[in-house]
């Protein structure tokens, strides 16, 4: 567990070797899973003549990244959606940072992230905390920095569409919460949705670090560029 990067690669390498052994499966289970029986594609082969011949792979849906997993995701997802939720690992969570060397364990951000997701699901789906949900679309994303974040997309029921300012105002809240009626809220809020401030009142900002070393680069570039000096070699001059 303390090689850091080598475990990230080594973790790459098994998850190829499971993603290929899926697929030799399907290829070697065409019978198994029916894949003759798949709406229209014998009529597509015999009225297409220009399919080449050989032997036709079909991937079912389970297959991440099949032609018939997107059409299904996006058939799941055809609706008109009322709320849009984005969920963000933190990397300051205490599941992290009890572990060692947090940053390189992507393992262990991916595991923390998927329980958390989990949690947030069943307080939509199970416990209603929004309202009755008639079918939800999550999808996982990555950042550059490796953090998986989610966007879920919520279609309600009838009565708890959010149809007038006051229904929405009771779910969506861009201000401070009151530090003495939600303490834990409070703290929460300005622990991760709080940027700043900046400047000379907060010099540790990650703003003004990133400024700072901005700064820094463009001086150094310029010292550089300045302590060129042209070349005082001398060029003939052609005699006509």
């Amino acid at each position: 567990m303390q090689c850091r990067r080598f475990l990230q690669q080594y973790a790459v390498d098994q998850w190829a070797k499971v993603e290929r052994s899926r697929l030799q499966w399907v290829e070697r289970n065409q019978t198994t899973i029916k894949a003759e029986e798949y709406s229209g594609l014998l009529d597509d082969i015999h009225q297409n003549d220009s399919v080449t011949p050989g032997r036709r792979i079909i991937l079912p849906p389970t297959i991440k990244g099949s032609p018939r997993f997107y059409n299904e995701a996006f058939q799941s997802a055809m609706g008109k959606p009322n709320y849009f939720i984005a969920f963000t690992t933190n990397p300051k969570w205490p599941e992290i940072q009890s572990t060692l060397f947090p940053e390189d364990r992507s393992d262990i951000l991916a595991r923390v992230f998927k329980m958390k997701l989990d949690a947030l699901l069943d307080d939509l789906l199970k416990k209603h905390v929004l309202g009755k949900v008639i079918t939800h679309t999550p999808t996982t994303e990555w950042q550059k920095r490796g953090l998986t974040h989610a966007h879920i997309l919520l279609i309600m029921a009838p009565q708890y569409k959010p149809a007038v300012p006051e229904v929405i105002d009771k779910v969506v809240s861009a201000e401070i919460p009151d530090k003495n009626k939600s303490p834990q809220l409070f703290k929460a809020v300005m622990a991760h949705n709080i940027h700043g401030p900046c400047g000379s009142t907060n010099k540790s900002s990650p703003c003004v670090w990133k400024l700072v070393r901005m700064e820094h680069i463009v001086q150094r570039i310029s010292r550089s560029r300045s302590s060129i000096q042209p070349s005082s070699r001398k060029t003939a001059t052609p005699r006509i």
